[in-house]
């Protein structure tokens, strides 16, 4: 379970730069004309399971992961859109 404390700490810094300089990375490689559908999908899932990562700061009302990343029991994926 994250607690609202959790994000005030060196480690989320450090984690939150991080998943920030490979989002950028990930949309460079994403804006090659010449990549395959496949490599195009991989990219963009892997910038959406980011970006939920960092929605975890910004869910107020979230009390668990489970609440917030997909494949964990109680998640629901039909309830909400992710987009990229």
């Amino acid at each position: 379970m994250l607690l609202k404390q959790d994000f005030h700490t060196d480690t989320w810094r450090r984690m939150k730069k991080f998943i920030n300089e490979r989002l950028q990375d990930l949309r460079e490689q994403n804006d090659q004309i010449s990549l395959s559908l496949e490599k195009t999908a991989a990219l963009r899932g892997e910038i959406a399971g980011l970006k939920r990562l960092l929605d975890l700061e910004e869910d107020n009302s979230s009390s668990s992961l489970t609440d917030v990343l997909p494949g964990f029991p109680g998640d629901d994926m039909s309830s909400e859109s992710h987009s990229v």
